[in-house]
């Protein structure tokens, strides 16, 4: 887990071809349609995750998404695609990584502080224990053990994985 802050964002599409390479990305927007065909709504912000270093090919329709790109202080700098919309420059996120797993999550200005690096330290077992709570939630919701009522998983998700 890093932490960064926003430094620019564009709008841009999912698939764009003309995006990066090796720029970090959450799962396509596609995954999360099928949810929708049930009834549910899903939310813009959703993300589930993997890393991909090529553009997706698909269909541009409802593939609206923001290219960041992210200051991680003596980590360097990134750049992520996201479904998420509502990080602006100056934001402070969590970029959470494991393996094919991606996740922007918003954060307390003070994480990308390195004044607070005590702090910081302090709080990573909590931080970490976090994120593996939004991966476990997407992971169940992206398998069928959660169909029973996926509007309700949906909510948790962005309870669980979006921070504030």
């Amino acid at each position: 887990m890093n932490y960064g802050r926003v430094t620019q964002h564009y709008q841009t599409h999912w698939s764009d071809p003309t995006l990066p390479a090796g720029v970090l990305r959450g799962q396509p927007p596609s995954v999360l349609s099928n949810f929708n065909e049930t009834g549910a709504d899903a939310p813009s912000g959703v993300e589930a995750g993997s890393l991909s270093p090529t553009a997706e090919t698909a269909d541009q329709s409802g593939e609206d998404a923001v290219l960041y790109v992210l200051d991680l202080g003596m980590d360097g700098m990134t750049m992520a695609v996201s479904t998420k919309h509502a990080f602006k420059p100056g934001d402070c996120v969590a970029v959470e990584r494991a393996n094919d797993y991606l996740n922007l999550r918003g954060m307390n200005r003070g994480f990308c502080n390195p004044d607070n690096q005590a702090t910081m330290l302090q709080l990573r077992p909590d931080n970490i224990a976090a994120a593996k709570r939004c991966r476990v939630a997407r992971e169940q919701l992206l398998s069928d053990s959660v169909v029973d009522n996926p509007a309700l998983n949906l909510e948790a998700i962005g309870m669980l994985c979006d921070g504030s």
